[in-house]
């Protein structure tokens, strides 16, 4: 195996930029994640399970825009105001009342209303539980493995707990769906009148997009979600973009105003002090390596993407791992080597190399005649062992003639 090793020097990137120091977060459990890659930047108690309160909703919302379409029809079930603590956030639904996917929707995430959480919740399981279930292995498959949920909306229950890096996580599935984003930060909604109750006013609390001119506005925010209760504190999970950086805060076990604050000083970090560097698009063409009289192109089976310290000072190092020679045929797409990446004695990614195109063998005169040669072998064998069965047959029917004509003779002398 070839390796030929290329060195990038990440200080160029922004040489000339401040760096922050690491942040003094107030926050007792904090987590800042890159949002294309996942990787983490900050975390402070991140693995520490807390109860999440109504941040637990950003789960519910994601499995609602899997499985429901906005413009469906949800009905309010019989027992809905009954699961919901009063004085809790709601919008007061009434059993039979009918509102379409998106005003539930926004009934969830604007006014973070846990009525709408239990009839999404029913709409999707048929049941609570059974959706509480659904959650906790949608969580599981998106690497939210410290988590178990008991209900959509985040009332406190003992057994209803998560961490900051699992609601990261989940927020980073979010921001995949376009119509999550837009409500998450969505000001003011109006619910039309149903048959069952009038016109309904949305607002959101979140201080983070709710006014222009409040302390803790935040132009770079795109999608955020409150939560509290006594025994969670204040819980929040945002994400920011700027200048193509994409980064996500989660925050938990907070008190007042440090909530945002911790978040507004997480971002700041983030968006100072790291840089993403695109190192790979999908099917780049990373290598070209002789074959015979021509060349084959070898391309980046994945892209690949990392977002770096502006304070390192070490090197990137891009180590291309291909065969010094190939045994053809080689099919396109197949991998041929690697191209890995390192950061000091760190290995950071490691992407496959596909052939771009099929290279067929050439053509040998002695593996032709070799290869003539076993074939004409093999049909000589095949037709001896035919003729020697056709053969015996005949002898065969032969002597069966012979035996009968003898039987014949010696019958005619009676």
């Amino acid at each position: 195996m070839k390796r030929r090793i290329f060195l990038f020097f990440t200080f160029f990137i922004l040489s000339w930029t401040t760096v922050s120091a690491q942040p003094l977060v107030e926050a007792p459990a904090a987590i800042l994640m890159d949002g294309h890659t996942g990787q983490v930047l900050y975390e402070k108690n991140a693995d520490q399970q807390c109860y999440p309160a109504s941040i637990t909703k950003l789960l519910t919302a994601l499995l609602f825009i899997e499985n429901v379409s906005l413009d469906e029809i949800l009905v309010v079930g019989d027992d809905v105001p009954y699961q919901i603590e009063q004085g809790s956030s709601q919008i007061y639904l009434i059993p039979g009342e009918k509102l379409t996917g998106e005003q539930l929707l926004h009934a969830l995430l604007v006014e973070s209303a846990n009525d709408a959480a239990v009839v999404i919740a029913e709409h999707i399981s048929g049941s609570v539980p059974a959706f509480a279930e659904k959650m906790t292995r949608r969580a599981k498959e998106l690497g939210a493995v410290n988590s178990n949920f008991v209900n959509p909306h985040g009332l406190h229950d003992e057994n209803h707990v998560t961490t900051a890096k699992d609601m990261a996580s989940i927020m980073k599935e979010v921001l995949t769906h376009p119509e999550l984003t837009d409500a998450l930060v969505t000001r003011h909604y109006v619910i039309p009148q149903t048959e069952h109750q009038d016109i309904r006013y949305l607002w959101t609390k979140n201080k983070l997009f709710q006014s222009t001119s409040g302390t803790y506005y935040n132009e770079d925010v795109i999608a955020s979600k409150t939560g509290y209760t006594n025994q969670a504190g204040n819980t929040l999970v945002s994400a920011a973009r700027r200048d193509g950086q994409l980064l996500i805060t989660a925050v938990m076990q907070c008190v007042g105003p440090m909530t945002y604050a911790s978040t507004n000083q997480l971002f700041e970090y983030g968006f100072d002090s790291f840089s993403p560097l695109v190192l790979l698009e999908e099917k780049q063409v990373v290598d070209s390596i002789p074959i015979g009289d021509r060349s084959l192109d070898l391309l980046a089976a994945d892209p690949f993407r990392y977002t770096l310290q502006i304070s390192e000072t070490n090197k990137v190092e891009q180590i291309l791992e291909v065969p010094e020679e190939l045994d053809l045929p080689v099919k396109e797409g197949e991998q041929i080597g690697n191209i890995v990446y390192r950061l000091g004695n760190t290995e950071i990614g490691r992407i496959g190399l596909l052939a771009a195109e099929t290279v067929e063998a050439p053509f040998h005169l002695g593996k032709f005649l070799l290869n003539g040669s076993i074939v004409l072998l093999a049909l000589l064998v095949l037709v001896y062992l035919i003729l020697r069965i056709y053969v015996y047959r005949v002898n065969q029917k032969i002597r069966k003639r012979k035996m009968a004509k003898k039987r014949r003779s010696e019958y005619a002398k009676f």
